[in-house]
């Protein structure tokens, strides 16, 4: 009797794997991937003599907007990219990205001010009540598949994935008057990169519950996520040394040497 209890024990485990296992599978099937690339900042720390912003800056003659939504638009697993930018040079970014060779279906929308109603308006986009969202900076242009993927993968099982990279420098803690106030240990701090991957209702709920706090501070999605949700677990996909955010001139030299060594 009691080789028969085991094995009805084992059946019913495995029944059960089966039965999650197709249920992920038809979540995943019938859930539609967005990507949102954020271009709607002015890139002063850019100090470009032209004025433009950098997501209009050119990297081995192509733009950074242009690179950041191609990594997108050759991805199999996302249905749509909506480009979120700016209005004075909304004409400038529509040029770069509304292209047939992308083969995939991209939209343009205004930002706002602030990141944060940046992305509040390319979820506003999106008509559905749920699906999966990868949100990204379009001042980086080196994304790769592989993250995308990674990301995607992690959908389903939980509703927020962030990317990480260790730092390779030592990180201090500072006082308002810049006095070191301690020695952060490397081993568990890790730096965020982009594109960070969630359910749209966990983050249009997450930015719901930020609207109401009179203490919010503008800042990336997974710190929203994280703090006005912290029930949510959230995954975190092993980031990439070239995925870098194009911020200052020096990040246009190094850019340059990635896009030209690139295959």
């Amino acid at each position: 009797m009691g080789s028969n209890l085991i094995r009805h024990t084992r059946y019913r485990r495995v029944c059960l794997f089966l039965w999650y296992l197709s249920v992920f599978s038809y979540y995943n099937s019938v859930m539609k991937t967005y990507g949102v690339v954020l271009a709607a900042g002015s890139g002063t720390r850019m100090r470009n003599p032209g004025g433009l912003p950098k997501q209009l800056l050119e990297v081995a003659g192509k733009t950074i907007i242009r690179r950041a939504v191609e990594g997108f638009a050759i991805h199999p697993e996302v249905d749509e990219i909506i480009v979120v930018g700016s209005s004075d040079y909304g004409d400038a970014i529509r040029a770069e990205v509304f292209d047939d060779d992308l083969g995939k279906s991209i939209r343009y929308v205004d930002g706002g001010v602030t990141r944060t109603d940046s992305v509040v308006c390319g979820l506003d986009a999106i008509s559905e009540a749920d699906a999966w969202v990868l949100v990204h900076d379009g001042a980086r242009p080196f994304v790769s598949g592989r993250v995308i993927s990674d990301v995607i993968d992690c959908l389903g099982r939980v509703n927020a994935v962030d990317i990480l990279v260790d730092s390779t420098d030592t990180l201090v803690r500072v006082d308002s008057g810049d006095v070191i106030t301690g020695v952060l240990d490397r081993d568990i701090v890790k730096r965020a990169q982009t594109p960070q991957g969630f359910s749209v209702a966990t983050l249009r709920r997450a930015f719901a519950l930020a609207r109401e706090d009179v203490c919010f501070r503008d800042t990336d999605e997974i710190s929203v996520v994280f703090k006005y949700l912290p029930e949510e677990m959230i995954a975190v996909v092993r980031g990439e040394a070239e995925n870098i955010k194009i911020t200052e001139p020096f990040d246009l030299l190094v850019a340059e040497v990635i896009a030209r060594n690139r295959v």
